[in-house]
């Protein structure tokens, strides 16, 4: 006689339970990696920009160097009287031959070119940097720093976004006069000055409030003034440098 068995066959599946405390994890892990990324994505903008903004600065100081380096330098033409080689806006031109009605944190250069491209005095170049309101940007901030050129009119922006400009004038006998509001190089002075301090204070193009970042710093130049704080999301830095006049009497 044969005796049958049977054999009762149970598959267990996941409880409700189990369910959602593997969905909670899951999530909870998701979310984790969601804001490593997006930290990461924020960090290399970041970073991009100040990187952007470095370059900027290196180009622009590399520019404004040459210019002052070749102040007073008139080639076979030689120096006009009393020419005034290096001083703040405006431009000279034959309606106005002297400084006048100076701007401030402005700086004009003139030197000799070899191959100029025409202007009021021929084979002589005029060099002008200052902080202006391009209508490009579509704001009413003056921060361009704007580069005029006597034989490439009109004024072209340079670069965007500068809070600051400075330029600190040294006489050859070691004392400084600053392009502010209340105080200019002198006329007189002028042809004694041996060395120029330019400070920039760039922006980033970015808003990172969103972020976590704030800028609360301020930014001191060599002649004092504090820029700063911002209280806002975008990135700055500070650049100075000294350039020596090589062609103006020392």
């Amino acid at each position: 006689m044969k005796i049958k068995t049977k054999h009762k066959i149970t598959s267990a599946g996941f409880t409700l339970v189990e369910m959602l405390i593997a969905l909670t994890v899951g999530a909870i892990v998701l979310t984790g990696l969601a804001v490593t990324f997006t930290k990461q994505s924020d960090t290399k903008l970041i970073q991009e920009d100040v990187t952007e903004l470095l370059q900027n600065g290196r180009v622009v100081r590399a520019l404004i160097a040459d210019d002052i380096r070749m102040a007073g330098y008139y080639g076979p033409n030689g120096p006009a009287p009393n020419d005034l080689a290096l001083y703040p806006f405006p431009n000279r031109n034959a309606a106005n031959p002297t400084p006048g009605g100076l701007q401030p944190n402005s700086l004009t250069v003139r030197y000799f070119e070899d191959n100029p491209m025409g202007g009021a005095i021929a084979g002589i170049k005029t060099v002008g940097y200052d902080l202006y309101d391009s209508v490009i940007d579509l704001d009413t901030i003056a921060d361009n720093m704007g580069w005029t050129n006597s034989n490439l009119l009109p004024k072209r922006p340079l670069i965007n976004d500068v809070d600051g400009l400075e330029f600190l004038y040294t006489l050859n006998d070691g004392t400084s006069a600053v392009n502010s509001l209340t105080t200019t190089p002198t006329q007189a002075q002028i042809p004694f000055i041996k060395a120029v301090t330019v400070t920039m204070l760039l922006r980033g193009k970015f808003n990172r409030s969103g972020s976590g970042v704030t800028d609360l710093n301020t930014y001191r130049t060599p002649f004092g003034r504090v820029w700063g704080p911002f209280d806002d999301g975008f990135k700055r830095r500070l650049i100075t440098f000294t350039v020596s006049c090589r062609n103006m009497e020392l």
